[in-house]
C-alpha cells in the first residue's frame, strides 16, 4: 500500500498536511530525518504511517507518559498493535510486553529515554528488530534546548545495535543551534531537516501592559467568544482566577499537576466537550490536550522561555480559524522574571540543604541508601526549608541531573513496596495465611523487591488477592507492615517519589558540573532576556520577533499584532501633525494635548522623533513651533 492509502485506511484522511508526505517518504527511503512541525502540525502521523508500512517494530521514545498512553489507545482503537512501557509497571508486565515485541507481535513500542539503559530492556534490545526509531520532543537532547533531559543522550547508544535503521526526530520548536545539536547528538549520517514555517496566519499575537489583569482578561474573553486557555504560573493563582471567572459568569475550571489523575481526566474531558469552556491552568495543561477550536489563549504571567510561550500560545486556532494569543504584563513582571531565574537555579548551599532534608525522617545513614525510594511531601518540605515550591522542585531537578536521585513519575494506581522479611520468617510471626500467600507472590513475581522499593499496579494486587476492590490487599499489607515484614505507601497528590541513585553523602560533598549548573544557568539567562525583549520591546512586530528567534528571517510583518496596529496609528498621527502645521506654525503644549489625546506626555515616540529630527522645537517654555514648510511631508 502507498502512504496515502495507509492514511485513508486507518485515519480517514485523503491527503497529508504540508510536509508530512515528504517526511514519510524520507523515512521510507531509510534516511535519518528531523521534522520541525508546529503544535498541532501532525507529528505523530509522520512516524505512524511509515511504522505501519515497514516490516518490523517502530520504537517510539517519548518523555510524556500521558501522551504515550493516549497514542497507544488511539492506535489500538484502529486495530494496530501498540504498547507503552512506563514507570509503575511490574517486571512481569514489562517482560511480557518485551516478549511480544521480540516475537514480532507489536507494531509500536513506546518507551521513555530512561528505560533505554535499564538492565531488562538492554537484555531484550538485540531481539527487538526495529525498522524505525522515532524520537519525540527531540529538543530535549540538546543542552541549548529549553527542556534538556540528560537521559536523551542515551538514545545514540542504542543505534549501533541497529545500523541500518533510520531515526526520525520530531519537535514543535527548535532554534537553529538546537536543530544542529539534535542531529549531532542522534548521530545523523548527514543533515536532513524538514521545517514548516512557524508562521500561522490565523493566529494574532499581542502584548498588553496593564496593572489590572483580571479586568483586562474579562474584556479579552468577551471579545473572543468560545473556548479559551488562561495560563498562570502557580497552582493557588490558578484556582483563585478560575473561581473569580466563575463568579463573573464564565464557564471556567482549573487544571494543574497537583490534581489527582482521575479528576484531571474529568476536567480534560469536560473542557474538550464544552464549546465555551475556559480552562485556567499552569503549564501542566497542554501536552496531549488536542482541542482544535480554541479561540483564545491568555498568559497572565511571563513564561520562562519563548519556546514554552510559542507552544502554549499555539494551542489556539488549530482549526485554522482566527484566534488570538495575548500576553499581559505589568511593571512588576521584569523583577518577577529575574526572581524566577533564581528559583530555577538555587545556589549550591540551598541544594545541599534540600538533599540533607530528604533524609530527615529516614534511618538512612552516610554511605547507605542506594536504590532506596523516598516519598516527599513538597509543600511541607518547602515550608520547613523556607523555600518556594518552585525552588524545591528546581533543586530536586538539579540533584537528578547531578546523578544523586531519580525523580519517578508517580501514578495514582501504583503502590510502592519493599519486603523486609522472607515468607518463611513470617510463619513464626502472628500473620494470617492470606498475608503470607501475598508475600510469597510478591517474592516470586517481582525480582529484587527485597533489595529496593518497587512500584506495583493496584490492579495486579487485586488479582493476587482475588478481589475487585482495594480493601483486601490494603488490609493484608497493613498487617505485614505492622509486623515489620515490609514497608509500603500509596502516592498522594502534591507528593514526589524519589529513588536514591547513590549512597548518602554529606551535603558539603554535593558537586554539580558546569554542564549541569553553570552552562544551564547561562542558557536560561539568555532565554530570559529573549522573553523580556518579546514582552517589553515595542519596536518590532510580535510575530517577526518569534519567527526570528527560531531562525526565520525572510518574512513580512503580520500587520495585526499590537505593535503593527500601533505603527499604523502612528502613521495616522503623522498625518494629523501635518494637518496641524497647516493650521498654524506655533502651538501651546496644552493645545497639543487637547488636539492629540493619545499624547499623554511628550515622551510619545512620534513627538520625540519629530523633536529630535528638528521638525518641532520649543521656542520658549510651553510654546512649540513646527519647523517645516507647508509642502514638506513627514518622512
Amino acid at each position: 500500500m502507498q502512504p496515502e492509502e495507509i492514511l485513508f485506511s486507518y485515519w480517514g484522511h485523503r491527503q497529508f498536511r504540508p510536509l508530512q508526505k515528504e517526511i514519510v517518504e524520507s523515512v521510507l527511503e531509510g534516511k535519518d530525518s528531523l521534522a520541525l512541525l508546529p503544535t498541532g502540525g501532525g507529528k505523530s502521523i509522520c512516524f505512524q504511517v511509515p511504522g505501519i508500512m515497514l516490516p518490523g517494530l517502530c520504537l517510539v521514545i517519548s518523555p510524556l507518559i500521558a501522551l504515550m498512553e493516549d497514542q497507544v489507545l488511539n492506535l489500538k482503537q484502529r486495530g494496530i498493535s501498540a504498547y507503552a512501557i512506563r514507570s509503575g509497571q511490574t517486571t512481569g508486565i514489562i517482560r511480557s510486553i518485551l516478549d511480544e515485541a521480540s516475537d514480532g507481535k507489536v507494531k509500536f513500542l513506546y518507551v521513555s529515554p530512561e528505560r533505554l539503559t535499564s538492565v531488562l530492556f538492554q537484555a531484550y534490545l538485540p531481539y527487538l528488530k526495529p525498522s524505525l526509531i522515532a524520537v519525540d520532543e527531540a529538543h530535549c537532547i540538546s543542552q541549548w534546548g529549553y527542556d534538556f533531559r540528560p537521559h536523551y543522550l542515551n538514545i545514540a547508544g542504542i543505534r549501533p545495535w541497529f545500523k541500518d535503521v533510520p531515526v526520525l526526530a520530531l519537535t514543535a520548536t527548535a532554534t537553529p543551534d538546537v536543530v544542529e545539536d539534535i542531529q549531532a547528538k542522534l548521530g545523523f549520517s548527514k543533515p536532513n531537516v524538514f521545517q514548516k514555517s512557524f508562521k500561522r496566519s490565523n493566529l494574532t499575537y499581542g502584548v498588553t501592559e496593564t496593572d489590572n489583569k483580571l479586568d483586562r482578561l474579562s474584556i479579552f474573553l468577551k471579545k473572543q467568544p468560545g473556548s479559551a486557555v488562561v495560563y498562570v504560573r502557580n497552582r493557588a493563582k490558578c484556582e483563585r482566577i478560575a473561581e473569580w471567572l466563575k463568579n463573573q459568569g464564565w464557564d471556567a475550571d482549573y487544571y494543574h499537576a497537583g490534581i489527582p489523575n482521575a479528576e484531571r481526566s474529568k476536567k480534560q474531558s469536560y473542557w474538550i466537550q464544552q464549546p465555551n469552556a475556559i480552562m485556567v491552568a499552569t503549564n501542566a495543561f497542554g501536552m496531549g490536550i488536542d482541542k482544535s477550536n480554541v479561540r483564545a489563549v491568555a498568559h497572565l504571567d511571563l513564561p520562562d522561555t519563548i519556546e514554552a510561550y510559542f507552544q502554549e500560545a499555539g494551542r489556539a486556532g488549530r482549526d485554522e480559524n482566527p484566534a488570538v494569543a495575548l500576553l499581559m504584563v505589568s511593571d512588576d513582571d521584569r523583577a518577577t522574571l529575574k526572581e524566577n531565574l533564581e528559583f530555577q537555579f538555587p545556589n549550591l548551599e540551598t541544594i545541599g540543604r534540600i538533599y540533607e532534608a530528604l533524609f530527615k525522617e529516614t534511618f538512612i545513614t552516610l554511605g547507605e541508601g542506594a536504590g532506596h525510594v523516598l516519598e516527599v511531601d513538597i509543600e511541607p518540605l518547602a515550608n520547613a526549608l523556607k523555600l518556594a515550591p518552585q525552588q524545591l522542585h528546581s533543586g530536586l531537578g538539579l540533584l537528578e541531573r547531578g546523578g544523586y536521585i531519580q525523580v519517578i513519575e508517580s501514578a495514582e494506581d501504583i503502590c510502592y513496596l519493599k519486603l523486609k522479611s522472607e515468607p518463611q520468617q513470617l510463619r513464626s510471626m502472628v500473620v494470617s495465611k492470606k498475608a503470607i500467600q501475598l508475600c510469597e507472590r510478591l517474592m516470586r513475581k517481582i525480582p529484587g523487591i527485597a533489595d529496593e522499593t518497587k512500584g506495583i499496579r493496584m490492579e495486579q494486587l487485586r488479582r493476587w488477592t482475588y478481589t475487585e476492590t482495594d480493601d483486601v490487599w490494603k488490609v493484608l499489607l497493613g498487617e505485614l507492615q505492622e509486623r515489620g515484614a515490609l514497608n509500603y505507601f500509596l502516592p498522594e497528590p502534591n507528593r514526589c517519589i524519589l529513588r536514591l541513585l547513590s549512597e548518602r553523602v554529606p551535603k558539603s560533598h554535593i558537586r554539580l558540573s558546569n554542564e549541569v549548573y553553570g552552562l544551564r544557568r547561562k542558557i536560561a539567562e539568555e532565554k530570559m532576556k529573549a522573553v523580556e525583549h518579546y514582552a517589553f520591546d515595542k519596536k518590532k512586530c510580535r510575530l517577526l520577533k518569534l519567527l526570528s528567534y527560531f531562525g526565520e528571517v525572510d518574512t513580512l510583518a503580520c500587520g495585526q499584532c499590537d505593535v503593527c496596529i500601533s505603527k499604523e496609528k502612528a502613521k495616522n498621527l503623522e498625518e494629523l501633525f501635518f494637518e496641524a502645521r497647516n493650521e498654524k506654525m506655533e502651538w501651546r503644549l496644552e493645545e497639543i494635548r487637547d488636539r492629540f489625546p493619545t499624547i499623554r506626555n511628550f515622551n510619545h515616540p512620534i513627538f520625540r522623533e519629530w523633536v529630535e529630527s528638528g521638525l518641532i522645537s520649543e521656542i520658549k517654555p510651553g510654546l512649540i513651533r513646527f519647523n517645516i514648510e507647508a509642502e514638506q511631508r513627514p518622512k
